[in-house]
């Protein structure tokens, strides 16, 4: 099988593709820049450090050639004297003979509402470009416009929020791409569309101190229009900020685990973080489609 399943559906029987969305990553299932801008970083709520820097890589599906592989990098600074926090992403999709890359910045202002509760709101713009190397399809039909490789720019906007107590709890919701649209390309009687449809993600979780160690437990769901909502849970457990193990799953019929190192750098303000998520399904086309692999590389400051 030289494409995923439904790359080939989608171009001999409809003559259409989805695109790609942003992925769930199993190392932050409470949230993470590009689906949630809002969200405050993770050592800001165990640790005040306010500035962070990650990168991530997500392999899907490892037994079909071409499956997706995405990597994700992003800066967030929260500014405690004035309550605002800006950040920036890169995100590059790769699936089969379609692909993409993003850049955005995102800025937000959080409002004390009280002494313990906390309102932050974020808005996110940015701009992808998307490529079909459709001359890699040798299988269709000699003039079909899909044999000629495609590129298309397109800008996109997000709005998200998340409401706190206490820094160690939180419900948010988030719209990161709220301009969904078909990228048309046509020549002569021919046709060929990209389509991105909205999501809608709503998460939420807790921090619990336990003597010098962590307990956090977080959900999640993603509502995309006529599909199945997906949903899931997570349990993480960081010892005396040294290491971590999790375990979580997902409506999706899928069980992660998950592990990672923390260290101190310098004279302890910088926290470097290195970690490995597995992900395996259980439905019926699993055994065909594989494995998940995650690896998280994060600083804060």
């Amino acid at each position: 099988m030289k494409y995923l399943v439904f790359t080939i559906i989608f171009l001999l029987n409809v003559g259409a593709l989805t695109a790609q969305q942003l992925p769930i990553y199993a190392q932050n299932q409470d949230g993470n820049y590009f689906t949630n801008a809002a969200m405050l970083s993770e050592d800001f709520r165990k640790n005040d450090l306010p500035t962070a820097l990650s990168v991530s890589y997500r392999h899907q599906w490892v037994k079909l050639d071409d499956a997706p592989r995405t990597i994700m990098a992003n800066f967030s600074h929260f500014n405690e004297d004035y309550n605002v926090f800006f950040g920036g992403g890169l995100i590059q999709d790769q699936t089969g003979p379609t692909s993409f890359t993003g850049v955005s910045m995102s800025a937000g202002y959080a409002v004390d509402l009280t002494r313990d509760w906390q309102l932050s709101m974020a808005l996110s713009a940015g701009v992808s470009q998307y490529r079909i190397k459709a001359a890699e399809l040798d299988f269709l039909e000699e003039g079909d416009i899909a044999q000629a490789n495609q590129s298309k720019v397109a800008p996109d906007l997000g709005m998200s929020a998340t409401i706190y107590y206490d820094k160690k709890y939180f419900v948010g919701v988030s719209v990161p791409q709220i301009l969904g649209f078909n990228l048309d390309y046509s020549a002569d009687n021919n046709d060929f569309e990209l389509k991105r449809i909205r999501h809608y993600y709503a998460n939420g979780g807790a921090l619990f101190e336990v003597d010098d160690s962590w307990l956090e437990a977080s959900a999640f769901a993603r509502f995309i229009p006529s599909i199945p909502v997906n949903y899931g849970a997570h349990v993480r457990y960081e010892h005396e900020n040294i290491f971590w193990v999790g375990v979580g799953g997902s409506s999706a019929k899928s069980g992660t685990m998950e592990g990672g190192l923390v260290f101190d750098i310098g004279s302890g303000y910088t926290k470097a973080r290195i970690g490995y998520a597995f992900t395996n399904f259980f439905a019926s086309y699993s055994p065909n489609f594989g494995t998940v692999h995650d690896i998280k590389v994060s600083f804060a400051w």
